[in-house]
């Protein structure tokens, strides 16, 4: 059964992620990877998780390009200025994260996304706009495929398992 969990999995974070890239070329973008990659980095087991992993994302993400955007303000990229970044980024991860009853997770978005701005980025440009919402397209659209797929009656019948049934079995 695990190879069959494993299996399903698989299918749906590439079918999110090859969505993604098509509607990010859809808005414009010609290489929409961030689009891509939100997908294969929030899918979890269950829609429930899925959601916390997406909206912890792009807000990661947003956090990240406004740190890393604001740094460029203050002064050229060097290693300290990366890990000063760095070390403000995780810890607004930190607290994202501990918000009681949300249970977001950026899972480092933050600093990843400031580092990227650090060298991508020389003012807020159309790279970092497109950073927020290619982030966002994928993180909607992983979202959409977990619950497309909490709908399918095979999944309660083949034993996988979600948040509302963590057993794994429908009732008959």
């Amino acid at each position: 059964m695990q190879s069959w969990v494993a299996g399903r999995l698989i299918v749906k974070v590439a079918v999110a992620a090859g969505a993604s890239w098509w509607l990010g070329t859809l808005a414009g973008q010609a290489r929409p990877v961030f689009a891509a990659l939100a997908p294969v980095l929030v899918i979890r087991s269950d829609a429930a998780t899925t959601l916390r992993g997406s909206a912890g994302r792009v807000l990661g993400v947003m956090t990240g390009v406004g740190i890393g955007l604001a740094a460029l303000a203050v002064a050229r990229p060097s290693p300290v200025m990366v890990g000063i970044v760095v070390a403000v980024a995780l810890l607004v991860d930190r607290l994202i994260g501990a918000v009681p009853r949300i249970g977001l997770d950026t899972r480092s978005q933050s600093a990843v996304s400031a580092v990227i701005m650090l060298f991508v980025a020389t003012s807020v440009t159309s790279y970092a706009l497109a950073r927020i919402w290619e982030t966002a397209i994928g993180a909607g659209v992983a979202l959409l495929v977990e619950l497309v797929d909490e709908q399918i009656p095979s999944n309660r019948a083949l034993g996988w398992r979600s948040a509302t049934n963590p057993a794994g079995r429908s009732a008959p």
